[in-house]
């Protein structure tokens, strides 16, 4: 087996050298010297090939399996990717810098989310990723910028350095620089929201438990959280807490009362049944399997059921089952879910059922 070698790089006066290490391999690939399902020479061998770092050999390699150009496999090393050639076409100069915040830390739920699904975009898109922090210069390869959470004035500090032709996005932050286009949630409802819930509750003694102030979306949790606990428990009959409480009465009021719930089980074999079927709504066991397990036949359980409901099994099973679908639909469940959840293999039959029991579709009960 022959050995495949790649002629040292020189360095190119404003370019990294890893771009530089980056492009060699890639051309190397181009012209066949590495074919598809190839494994790569170790970081190592080409380290010396290129006359390069191992750090800037290993960032080579990075961008070219950050890009889908190649492949890695745990044990075994690094390969030309199946699918190359076929994916070349597609293939772009495209370069994306991802900022974060010099407080962020990869290692939590939010950031690390966040990471991984531009990550899987660029693999997608064949487009390179370049990961910097605030505060480091700005890299004039890369044709637009991703920065998470930055507080207004970063975002103007980025708007002012970076070029005019390079896009600027701000992920999880509100930004008022028309350069910078963002996309984020409203924090400080989230924080006030929260505050409401546990009140609700009858919490009285709220802590706060949060990230670094320096991060925007933090900052904004932490100044809702504030706001929400200024607000009084108790408010002025006369004032406008009275005001929006009267209103809320009258809507609740004007609003139309729909049937939902079965009626109350006072035996307890038929207590029994609606526990354990509440918990399984979608069962589809007979009233035969039920009497079986409630220790009476099933008989007894049918004029039981006549008897306390007015109603035969299969009927009360519907509304109980519906009446299970509606709690579902108002915590945000679809109405296939709802539909699924209770024991509807069909969801127009569900959709039916729902509209001839309370008069409403299912998607108006959300």
């Amino acid at each position: 087996m022959s050995v495949k070698t790649l002629k040292p790089i020189a360095p190119q006066p404003g370019r990294p050298l890893y771009i530089t290490a980056r492009d060699a391999v890639r051309e190397a690939i181009d012209v066949g010297i590495f074919t598809p399902g190839e494994q790569m020479p170790s970081t190592k061998e080409l380290s010396s090939q290129l006359s390069v770092s191992l750090v800037t050999a290993h960032r080579a390699l990075q961008e070219l399996v950050t890009t889908g150009v190649l492949s890695r496999s745990q044990g075994r090393g690094t390969f030309v990717h199946e699918r190359y050639l076929e994916r070349k076409k597609t293939m772009s100069d495209t370069r994306v810098g991802l900022i974060f915040h010099a407080e962020s830390s990869l290692a939590d739920y939010y950031h690390s989310q966040i990471l991984e699904g531009v990550r899987q975009a660029s693999q997608h898109l064949a487009v390179d990723l370049i990961m910097l922090r605030f505060g480091e210069d700005i890299r004039g390869e890369c044709n637009g910028y991703l920065f998470v959470n930055p507080l207004g004035d970063e975002a103007d500090q980025l708007a002012t350095v970076a070029k005019p032709k390079q896009p600027i996005m701000a992920i999880g932050a509100k930004v008022h620089n028309k350069r910078v286009s963002c996309v984020d949630v409203d924090n400080v409802d989230l924080a006030r929201q929260a505050v409401a819930h546990l009140i609700s509750l009858g919490h009285t003694q709220i802590a706060y438990v949060g990230g670094a102030d320096e991060i925007s979306n933090s900052l904004d949790r932490w100044n809702g959280f504030l706001a929400a606990c200024a607000e009084p428990l108790e408010w002025n009959e006369a004032g406008r807490g009275g005001h929006l409480a009267a209103l809320i009465a009258e809507e609740v009021a004007r609003a139309p009362r729909l049937p939902f719930g079965v009626p109350a089980l006072r035996d307890a074999r038929l207590r029994r049944l609606a526990e354990a079927l509440s918990s399984d709504p979608a069962s589809d066991f007979s009233l035969e399997q039920w009497a079986q397990r409630c220790g009476a036949s099933a008989r007894t359980l049918a004029r039981l059921f006549r008897a306390e409901t007015g109603m035969g099994f299969a009927r009360w099973r519907q509304a109980l089952r519906l009446t299970e679908a509606a709690a579902l639909l108002a915590q945000g469940a679809s109405p296939a879910q709802a539909a699924a959840s209770v024991g509807y293999a069909s969801a127009p039959a569900f959709g039916a059922a729902f509209r001839a029991a309370f008069g409403i579709t299912p998607g108006e009960a959300r």
